[in-house]
Formats: structure tokens, C-alpha cells, sequence
């Protein structure tokens, strides 16, 4: 069996787990009143329904890459190490935008990923209550069902979309991203907070928004998306340039078209 082929049956089953972990989550939803709430920070929730997807996902996970390690948001299985670079590694977030979920806000996803020799090579984004998939490999661009994705041809700046996602933290990381919103939003089309950056990612992917920042992601936030954009044609860097990593903690991704700008205009 080729690689390509390999990857792609890979890919298949990975998209298999992932809606069936959505079907659970959507049927937590609908008993949204009975769910205890955990705080993991300030503005950081958690429930078991985290716990019980990602248990999910991660068992079947094992059954696909018996040898792969695991970064998972909630700690299910033992974790990859941010340094290690030369194995093969998932990572997980198994409900990204709890704190949506938790207020009845139907805008929620899973995000999973597969890492080889610290370079993103699978990526699959289920969009919960929209019952949408976005999946990409290496080599085979990234689609939504039967329709392949591309980003956005918007070339000028001023005429873009973008979104940006918020730390938990009010720090001054989380100040400047707020400021950078504010110019945006002043000269552009505007910008929109998800409460998603996996679904945030995606929508550049598909060609929805233009271009999507923010600061303080972990592995599991942004590693499905780096390889949706990246096989949709977009571009995915660091805030100053340099190609995103999953360990990196920030990402920019946009259409590509506007990228050195919407980068000049995120950092000042």
C-alpha cells in the first residue's frame, strides 16, 4: 500500500472516531441543565463530557496508530513532550469551545491531529451541531464532506473578514490581541470571536474569513488546522513569519493574499 493510500485510510478512520465522539457530545447537549461545571482557571471550564470524548477518542486513536504518543487537553493518556520530534504523536482537544457548550451556545467542535517528526500530517475539525466534518492530509488537500476546500481570493485588506480567538488570561498578550482587533475591526470588514479556534481555523480553510490570530493556543488548538489551511492553500505562520509549529503557542493563518499585512498589523 502506498503512503498516500495509507494516510488517507488513516485519515478515513480518524473521521469515523470523530463523529462518533460527536454524537455523544450533541447528546450531552441536548441535558445541558444536569452537567456539573469545573473551573481549570479563571475563565477556564471543564466537564466530564470533556473527559468522557477525549477517554473516546483516545482509545479508538490506539486501535488506528498503536505505536503514536498522545497531547491531549484533558490528560487522558500520557503526553508527547513539546521537545520530542522524532516519533509519531496525536493530539486531541476532544470539546473545543466549552465554555460556549456550557452556556447553550451551539458553536463547538472537536479537533484532532497527526504528528510525524514535528510536522502536522492529518487534521480533522468536526463542527458539532453543524454536523460538518473538515478533514485534511498531507499531499490530498482538505475538504468538508465531498467538496474540497479553498481559501478566499480576497486580495485587498480592507475588504477581509477575520477572527480572532482570546486567552483565558487577561494578560498582556490577551491586551495586545484585543488592540489588534480593534484596528481591525476599524479597517477592515471586521472581526468575529468563535469561541472556537479549531472552527475559527477551519473557516479560513473553507474560505469564509480571510484570516484568523491569536495567542496562547496549545498543540490540540491549532494542529488540525495548520494542515487545513495548509492543504486548502492558505498560509499558516508564527506572528513573525516564521512556519507554525504546534508547540509555538501562536498562530496567524490567512488566505495568504494579505498575509505580510494582516501580520504588520496583528504585532503593532
Amino acid at each position: 500500500m502506498s503512503n498516500s493510500n495509507s494516510i488517507l485510510n488513516t485519515l478515513e478512520a480518524v473521521c469515523e472516531v470523530v463523529a462518533s465522539a460527536s454524537r455523544y457530545i450533541s447528546d450531552e447537549f441536548r441535558q445541558l441543565g444536569l452537567i456539573p461545571v469545573e473551573k481549570k482557571g479563571s475563565n477556564d471550564l471543564v466537564s466530564y463530557v470533556d473527559r468522557e470524548t477525549e477517554k473516546l477518542i483516545v482509545r479508538e486513536l490506539r486501535k488506528i496508530r498503536p505505536e503514536a504518543s498522545f497531547e491531549t487537553e484533558e490528560g487522558t493518556s500520557g503526553t508527547a513532550g513539546s521537545n520530542t520530534y522524532d516519533h509519531v504523536y496525536w493530539t486531541v482537544d476532544p470539546l473545543d469551545g466549552t465554555t460556549n457548550f456550557l452556556h447553550g451556545f451551539p458553536v463547538f467542535s472537536i479537533s484532532v491531529a497527526l504528528v510525524s517528526e514535528g510536522v502536522p500530517i492529518l487534521g480533522v475539525v468536526r463542527d458539532v451541531m453543524g454536523e460538518r466534518t473538515y478533514a485534511a492530509s498531507a499531499g490530498n488537500g482538505a475538504w468538508s464532506d465531498e467538496t474540497q476546500l479553498h481559501v478566499s481570493e480576497t486580495r485587498e485588506f480592507s475588504d477581509g473578514l477575520f477572527a480572532v480567538e482570546h486567552s483565558y488570561e487577561w494578560d498582556d498578550r490577551a491586551i495586545r490581541g484585543a488592540r489588534a482587533a480593534t484596528v481591525l475591526q476599524s479597517t477592515t470588514h471586521g472581526v468575529r470571536t468563535i469561541g472556537s479556534a479549531a472552527l475559527g481555523i477551519a473557516a479560513v480553510a473553507e474560505g469564509a474569513i480571510d484570516g484568523f490570530y491569536a495567542y496562547c493556543l496549545k498543540p490540540w488548538d491549532v494542529t488540525a488546522g495548520i494542515v487545513l489551511v495548509t492543504e486548502a492553500g492558505g498560509t499558516v505562520t508564527d506572528f513573525l513569519g516564521h512556519p507554525c509549529v504546534p508547540f509555538n503557542g501562536q498562530i496567524a493563518a490567512t488566505n495568504g493574499h494579505m498575509h505580510n499585512k494582516f501580520l504588520k498589523t496583528i504585532t503593532e
